[in-house]
């Protein structure tokens, strides 16, 4: 994400100063809440949602949340077999 242009910041602070939206959907493809999730999305996001409170903001969770990909992920180790 550090390499990445533009970067997420970036991103939203063009978001922010544009006025043009009312809601925002931030659905990130993380396995897990590690630190790139924790600190360089949902900390961001939510200093966004604080500085813009009538945007509304929905934040995803990482994958590993949910159930049916822990199941799918646990299927493909299976198919391994070493």
């Amino acid at each position: 994400m550090e390499l990445a242009e533009p970067s997420f910041e970036a991103t939203l602070s063009e978001i922010a100063s544009s006025n043009e939206f009312d809601e925002l959907c931030v659905l990130p493809l993380f396995f897990s809440a590690g630190r790139h999730y924790c600190e360089d999305i949902e900390q961001p996001i939510r200093e966004l949602a604080r500085t813009i409170p009538t945007l509304k903001v929905w934040l995803g969770a990482p994958l590993s949340e949910e159930p049916l990909f822990v199941d799918l992920l646990a299927r493909r180790i299976d198919d391994i077999q070493l």
